[in-house]
């Protein structure tokens, strides 16, 4: 009788440490990926709403992406020319290209293009989205800095600058604007490279902040707070200056090939990634002291070679998009290094059949215990259609029936929300 009961309790025991780690689960480092080799991704950004990303590359297609479940909302033309920079506000995205592209700005809620402009390597949008800049010019070795009207799509002021241009960012209180200019390996008189500092809406002159023979600041970040401004510096650490005086303020990470930065919304970290003897690196750091919080493991690559060309992370703080040489990858935020997502597993099994469907579809899934649930059905535009159900449900196998009738043919998610854990299924109307 004792042994049976000690047996017993042994199980009991092993069940509840298996239960207990079932429950802090560490977050995976990927969200999705999309591998786009031969073709790099140069560029993304986050809408507003954080529900999609925008991206560009050599392809010269910029698309549009779900955010949460990797689905492609919407692909533009092709530009036929190499996307290098994307921006985002308001209702409003930019897209430039170098050569012989040009800047399109579109209107992200018909898709529709409303001007075109010159050629460019980078475009910036003020923050209440009145003002666009772009590093004008044919080639990435020589341009400038012009500012539009967004509402007319005129000049407001151009300058002439010998030096091309890595970067180009309007601070978030839209009284400057900070340009990170190339080197010259062939011409003595522009080898150095730069950081220069701009007034606003006039162009003047205020400021060098950082100059040195072969300097390459391949991108830059203001915080959303305004006061630090944040530079990716190859072949030496990154550094963040402070907005005040535009003295450095720190430095940190690896001496690598370092392209790619940006504050999170919080303005207390910073995610900085590149390349490392040829291996991709994405950090996120406390640039207060220049630890790294957490460094991203490479599983989530398509090649060891690969290099964060792009980074951006939306508003929730939830999500960090990294665009690279082999492809699109959205990460997991991990402020904390022992981030875990709780009660990691709610629901176990999903399935919707038939699929496709041309009347109805029937949503099964096995809820682990029970909770509040919120079933929710979306079109490919992320915006929900129908709500099945909102409210609690007990453990156990669950069935919704969704009458397809009334929709027209196309792909559809079944979004089924549970103690903040997601699960999002595909479901193919054909009629």
């Amino acid at each position: 009788m004792k042994r049976k009961m000690f047996v017993t309790l042994t199980v009991l025991m092993q069940l509840f440490v298996q239960f207990a780690f079932a429950q802090t689960e560490e977050l995976p480092d990927t969200v999705w990926t999309k591998f786009t080799y031969p073709n790099a991704v140069n560029a993304v950004k986050f809408t507003p709403d954080g529900k999609y990303l925008a991206s560009g590359g050599d392809d010269g297609v910029p698309r549009l992406w779900n955010a949460e479940t990797g689905e492609l909302v919407h692909e533009f033309p092709n530009q036929n020319f190499t996307i290098t920079d994307i921006d985002i506000v308001n209702n409003l995205m930019a897209v430039a290209s170098p050569v012989d592209g040009g800047v399109f700005v579109y209107d992200l809620s018909n898709y529709q293009i409303l001007f075109k402009l010159e050629p460019s390597t980078n475009v910036t949008f003020s923050s209440e989205g009145k003002l666009l800049a772009t590093s004008r010019g044919n080639t990435v070795t020589t341009s400038g800095i012009s500012i539009y009207n967004l509402e007319s799509g005129e000049l407001v002021k151009r300058i002439d600058l010998k030096r091309g241009s890595y970067d180009l960012k309007f601070s978030k209180d839209n009284q400057y604007i900070v340009r990170a200019s190339h080197y010259s390996d062939i011409d003595d008189e522009n080898k150095e490279g730069r950081i220069d500092v701009f007034s606003v809406p006039n162009l003047n002159y205020i400021a060098n902040i950082e100059k040195k023979e072969y300097l390459a600041c391949n991108n830059l970040s203001f915080s959303f707070s305004n006061e630090y401004l944040a530079g990716a510096i190859s072949n030496s650490p990154n550094k963040v200056w402070n907005t005040t005086d535009w003295k450095v303020f720190n430095e940190f990470g690896k001496e690598g090939d370092s392209r790619a930065i940006a504050f999170s919304p919080d303005s207390k970290y910073v995610v900085a990634g590149g390349g490392l003897f040829g291996k991709l690196t994405t950090d996120i750091y406390d640039f207060t002291n220049g630890k790294s919080i957490y460094s991203y493991n490479n599983r989530y690559l398509y090649s060891n070679s690969d290099i964060s060309k792009t980074i951006d992370i939306n508003n929730n703080m939830n999500y960090i998009a990294v665009g690279g040489a082999f492809g699109l990858y959205m990460l997991n935020a991990k402020w904390n290094p022992t981030s875990v997502q709780e009660n990691p597993v709610q629901i176990t099994e999903p399935t919707v059949f038939p699929n496709p469907t041309n009347n109805t579809a029937n949503i099964r899934f096995n809820l682990i215990r029970s909770m509040e649930v919120i079933i929710g059905i979306f079109d490919i535009n992320s915006k929900e259609i129908a709500e099945m159900h909102n409210g609690f449900l007990d453990a156990g196998i669950k069935d919704f029936i969704w009458n397809t009738s009334s929709v027209p043919s196309g792909t559809y998610f079944a979004k089924i929300t549970a103690n903040g854990n997601i699960s999002t299924i595909k479901i193919i109307v054909n009629k």
